[in-house]
């Protein structure tokens, strides 16, 4: 995977007090990536982009959870590109959208075309 530099990973809470979840989406067993999105600035972008993917012609599938809780929560934003980098947006979702640090995680799931090469 190629990523910003703002991106930490942890199996437990955020860096910052009453934000984020207290635990990965199966608990203390797991670790998830997150933004400390309380120390940056408005408009600033980060990504996390997988390798190059290849399907055969019924395409493929993505499966990820999300947690979104605190008061400078952003943008998460996903989409599938093709080898050209032309991406269609297949998520989107802005600012808090859970109520509490130990809210259950939201399952999103997309399938993925045939030509999709990076997510």
């Amino acid at each position: 995977m190629t990523h910003t530099n703002l991106w930490t990973t942890t199996g437990n809470h955020t860096s910052s007090a009453a934000t984020g979840p207290v635990y990965g989406q199966q608990g203390y067993t797991d670790r998830y990536g997150y933004i400390e999105s309380s120390t940056g600035q408005p408009g600033m972008t980060s990504y996390i982009t997988t390798p190059g993917l290849s399907f055969g012609a019924q395409g493929g599938y993505l499966q990820f959870y999300y947690h979104m809780y605190g008061q400078t929560i952003g943008t998460l934003r996903v989409e599938q590109c093709d080898a050209t980098m032309a991406c269609t947006q297949l998520f989107s979702q802005s600012g808090e959208s859970h109520t509490h640090v130990q809210a259950n995680w939201t399952r999103a799931a997309y399938p993925l075309n045939a030509n999709t090469k990076f997510v």
